[in-house]
């Protein structure tokens, strides 16, 4: 018998497609209304009655994935691809399938592809960084968000990623600009201000960052990181009492919080309350497990107790989890300090070598040196004598001037004591005033007595509202010296207080700070020694041509001598002597500056020849000093 003939199945008829799409059209209606076990049996009907219909196989997968059927959902993706290979998002939603797998190579050969396919696809370029950025690519994460902004530059999350991935490389004024964009962007992301504000107190702008955790807080009024941030510049400012309350608040919100612990636990150690310090900490001093805050404060807490080598191992051991180089550096900082208090010098400054390395500051040399020479030529000797003055016949103003870490603190907290002198701490305002000068230094030439008058009354006006009733504010911010001609024009009834240290010491002492911008000479051991001789150059002009009365305080001599030099100081105040200057130490005040803790001792001579242990690694900075002594 003849074998019987095959016949071929017959095709979808009209019927059939129409009725597909209309079960395909259904499903997409019930999907947005989110009726989606419906939906599903709509979109397998469609692809039941025609297996050939695109959007079918996409609107099922969409619908499975939003169900969390992922690996359904990939299949139906993939068939739709097999269909129309051009089909982009079908492409960019089986990559997303892939991705929340837990397939990383598979969500990233789908998103290549479907840039391939649509290289202005925003989503992908998006997608695909956030998947390198997991994977610690952040080179290419970046490279993606980049690419995402060049199509829609108002994409708030690509300028987030790209913000925070600069700020984690240290490229901070970057990321500042990614996140002022953000802010502009989106009302609603409070963390975009709290890395605003973060950024803002790296650089030492700690009112600019208070504005900035404010705002975030006004987004997320519970959240306890933003809410220790915001302590943390309060604490800077030396406003304690709303720092202890927000850390306290977020505790309550938090338990148990490292940060909010550890925040408790430094205002304890700024109030002397060492052992209650040591005690809050102790249960998270585990380098394997200890955040940064809980280490850096560990690490001051446990030389404060003269138990450096209990913080040596869990710093070291934060430092190994540590990526940031902003982190790093605050950490080999304080492993710094902790070596020096040791006695193990060679290790201290090798990890002060490392902290700077990090952050590397730009400094001009030449262009310093124009800087002073533009100062000494405007005050050259003959004019300060003969040019116009504000007219105000004040003594109240006492400006304490020199380099940093030459004894100003301690200077400022002697005088502190005494009934007729309120201290002031480093005040910016005759910085501001500067600066409102055009063409400055040259510009000052050119003001006419009212306009003296004008600047003089605005700083003597924030002098009266710090202290309405002492004879005498001091203003101890050392980088004043730069504006002695200045203030003679504005204040010639004002006192100038001198403080000079040794020179390798007081250079030494600045390498051991993390000044950061603040003092952009002080990462380098030449750049500190020619900073220092131009400062140096500076003050021997105003010696020889300033109208103003000035003393001059060797640290030194007063470590030798406290009580001489101390009364030698109220004396050239003009107020009459009292015993409490000697006993500096039992104030209250807190000293907002890396000399918080030295002016709360009795004076000791230990910082005197500090540099003698440090003498191998001194010699770019003494081969400075001695090229600047020479010309």
């Amino acid at each position: 018998m003849a074998a019987k003939s095959k016949r071929p199945k017959p095709g979808p008829t009209r019927s059939t497609v129409e009725d597909a799409r209309t079960a395909c059209g259904r499903g997409e209606q019930l999907r947005k209304q989110n009726q989606l076990t419906e939906a599903i049996g709509c979109f397998r009907r469609a692809v039941r009655l025609e297996p050939g219909l695109v959007e079918a196989h996409f609107g099922l997968g969409v619908v499975l994935a939003s169900q969390g059927q992922l690996q359904a959902a990939a299949a139906s993706f993939e068939q739709a691809l097999r269909l129309q290979p051009d089909f982009a998002e079908a492409s960019f939603q089986l990559a997303v399938a892939y991705a929340r797998l837990g397939a990383p190579g598979r969500a990233a050969a789908a998103f290549q592809q479907t840039l391939a396919i649509r290289h202005d696809h925003t989503g992908a370029h998006l997608e695909l960084g956030h998947l390198l950025m997991a994977q610690g690519d952040w080179q290419r994460a970046a490279g993606c968000y980049r690419q995402a902004l060049a199509i829609d530059p108002d994409l708030a999350t690509a300028h987030f990623r790209l913000g925070y991935i600069l700020q984690q490389q240290g490229r901070l004024p970057e990321a500042r600009e990614h996140y002022l964009r953000v802010a502009a962007l989106d009302a609603g992301s409070a963390a975009a201000r709290a890395n605003l504000g973060l950024i803002c107190k790296i650089e030492d702008q700690v009112e600019e960052a208070v504005g900035w955790y404010r705002e975030a807080l006004a987004v997320t009024p519970d959240e306890p990181v933003i809410l220790c941030n915001l302590a943390m510049a309060f604490e800077q400012q030396g406003v304690h009492g709303e720092a202890e309350a927000l850390y306290r608040r977020a505790l309550t919100l938090n338990p148990g919080d490292p940060e909010a612990v550890a925040g408790l636990a430094s205002l304890h150690e700024k109030r002397r309350e060492y052992e209650a310090a040591g005690n809050l900490l102790v249960p998270l001093a585990d380098g394997r497990t200890a955040n940064l805050r809980v280490a850096i404060v560990w690490g001051i807490v446990c030389e404060r107790l003269g138990q450096s080598e209990r913080a040596l191992d869990v710093l070291a051991g934060v430092l190994a989890r540590t990526g940031p180089p902003q982190d790093r550096a605050l950490l080999l900082f304080r492993l710094a300090n902790l070596y020096d208090a040791l006695g193990r010098y060679d290790e201290a400054f090798e990890h002060l070598r490392q902290a700077h390395a990090l952050e590397p500051l730009t400094f001009d040399p030449t262009a310093w040196a124009g800087t002073i020479d533009a100062i000494v030529q405007t005050f050259s000797a003959e004019r300060p004598a003969r040019l116009p003055r504000s007219g105000l016949a004040t003594e109240k103003p006492i400006f304490i001037v020199g380099m940093p870490r030459s004894g100003t603190s301690l200077v400022e907290q002697i005088l502190s004591r005494h009934s007729g002198i309120h201290a002031a701490g480093e005040l910016v305002d005759l910085f501001m005033l500067a600066t409102a000068v055009e063409n400055y230094p040259a510009g000052v030439l050119e003001l006419a007595p009212e306009a003296l008058h004008t600047l003089a009354r605005r700083y003597l006006d924030r002098l009266e509202q710090l202290s309405p009733s002492t004879l005498r504010v001091t203003d101890k911010l050392p980088q004043n010296y730069l504006h002695l001609g200045l203030i003679a024009r504005l204040f010639p009834g004002a006192r100038i207080i001198h403080c000079l240290r040794d020179p390798l010491d007081t250079c030494l002492s600045c390498h051991f700070q993390n000044f950061g911008l603040r003092h952009p000479y002080s990462g380098d051991l030449a750049h500190l020694g020619f900073y220092y001789r131009q400062y140096e150059r500076l003050m021997a002009h105003w010696r020889s041509v300033l109208p103003l009365p000035m003393l001059e305080v060797s640290y030194e001599a007063l470590v030798a001598d406290p009580q001489a030099v101390s009364r030698a100081l109220v004396t050239f105040c003009g107020l009459e002597w009292q015993e409490s200057c000697l006993r500096f130490w039992e104030s209250e005040r807190f000293v907002n500056t890396a000399s918080y803790d030295q002016v709360r001792r009795p004076v000791y001579d230990s910082s005197v020849g500090r540099a003698r242990h440090y003498a191998a690694h001194l010699r770019p900075l003494r081969a400075a000093l001695e090229d600047g002594e020479n010309r």
